[in-house]
């Protein structure tokens, strides 16, 4: 049952189960023969008939204890005592138009195997803070990697990460997702960054090759699967010195994604390399919202080393990390419900989050683009990184408003960065 546990929290998976026995009487019945017999109840059972239905008792409970443990430890519950088998699913279902998925990489020490060999059980707890609340989850998995517990077909490899959202790091691979509009049409933006040192390229210093197996789905709310998305065998071809900015920098690849509608969309990317057939996955979210209204409206937030070719697998222009003192570059498209944009009346301001808790505020600058007077624009900004903060991942956010119109709601949008 733990194996079915952790196949579960791999696949992304929650189980529930559903007593169809129904409403049941355990006493004792017309059919039960009460009488024990000319000599007696049997030794030490003075009181026959409680014995029997508390021996029933035990045997009802039991024929539960399967459906109930592995439904809690997946996340899911049992539904017992009922006759109603359709009221029950439709417990079920209304525990599934709400849930949250989180998704997360185990540490290196937790894929070990003990003193004996065998992998080790890791228990998960989920915990909230506000009181009264009680959450529901899987209950843990076991330290085996990925690439051990499948089978070594190449198509089974890359299929099972496209299909879960928890990443493989045979090869470490990123994504970043934002989205794009243009009137009544929407685009998913996805960005791939490989790490270009867990990559084999082959040949002579002078000319080094390197051949990456790319897929990339996008997935709606529902978990259905949207039109496009990619399945190709790229080749890249390196000098010395594209090599030396491959094992920097590593590789990027950058698409667009069709979305029918607004709405949440999840993207998922796994890749192997054709040299070692070692593989890697990523996944991001994205959030298209609603136009609502005649206000501005912002696309996702690119920064300038996510910047490249489309449908290109090319090497990275820089690192997708920053120092304090650097300067983040980025670009963005601005859209207006109703009126033209006017450029000379469009401001900007930037803020760094980390924790949910504002650490860092610029002044209030002009939106930097070469349109002008248009229903939407792509712009371009800075972001000079305060010195003093400490490492780790930040949130942008990038606000735009309208000088002429101070008192309107100033539009604004999220951008993940990493400090190191």
């Amino acid at each position: 049952m733990r194996r079915v546990v952790d196949e579960s929290v791999r696949a992304g998976v929650v189980l529930y189960a559903i007593d169809t026995r129904g409403l049941a009487s355990l006493r004792a019945g017309a059919s039960d023969r009460l009488d024990p017999g000319p000599s007696g109840p049997p030794p030490g059972q003075g009181d026959w008939t409680r014995n029997m239905t508390e021996g029933r008792r035990a045997e009802y409970r039991d024929n539960q204890w399967g459906g109930m443990f592995i439904s809690s430890q997946t996340g899911g519950f049992m539904v017992t005592e009922s006759n109603r088998i359709d009221a029950g699913l439709e417990r079920v279902m209304a525990d599934q138009r709400g849930y949250y998925l989180l998704a997360f990489q185990p540490p290196a020490e937790a894929m070990h195997p003990d003193g004996k060999g065998s992998p080790d059980f890791h228990r998960l707890k989920v915990e909230v803070l506000r009181p009264g609340l009680k959450v529901r989850s899987h209950a843990g998995f076991f330290g085996v990697g990925d690439k051990e517990g499948a089978a070594a077909l190449p198509e089974l490899q890359l299929s099972q990460p496209l299909e879960s959202p928890v990443r493989t790091s045979g090869i470490d691979l990123q994504v970043e997702t934002s989205y794009l509009r243009e009137k009544n049409d929407y685009f998913i933006r996805a960005t791939l960054y490989i790490e270009g040192k867990d990559m084999v390229f082959e040949g002579p210093p002078i000319h080094r090759t390197g051949v990456l197996r790319l897929m990339l789905q996008a997935f709606d709310a529902a978990g259905g699967t949207l039109e496009g998305g990619i399945d190709q065998i790229r080749r890249i071809d390196l000098d010395e010195e594209g090599y030396q900015r491959a094992q920097k920098y590593g590789l990027i690849y950058t698409t667009l994604l069709p979305a029918p509608k607004p709405g949440p969309y999840q993207v998922r990317a796994p890749c192997q390399d054709q040299a070692t057939g070692k593989t890697g996955a990523g996944g991001g979210f994205v959030s298209i919202p609603q136009p609502k209204g005649s206000g501005l409206q912002l696309s996702g937030i690119v920064f300038q080393h996510a910047l490249g070719i489309d449908d290109h697998l090319a090497l990275a222009s820089g690192p997708s990390v920053y120092s304090a003192g650097q300067s983040a570059r980025f670009a963005f498209e601005i859209a207006s419900g109703g009126p033209k944009l006017r450029t000379e009346q469009l401001e900007m301001r930037t803020r760094l989050f980390r924790d949910g808790v504002q650490v860092w505020e610029s002044a209030a600058m002009p939106v930097e683009t070469d349109a002008k007077n248009t229903a939407s624009l792509f712009a371009r900004g800075s972001l000079e990184v305060p010195k003093g903060l400490d490492a780790g991942k930040y949130m942008v956010r990038v606000d735009v408003g309208d000088k002429a119109q101070p008192d309107t709601v100033t539009a604004w949008q999220w951008a993940k960065l990493t400090l190191r």
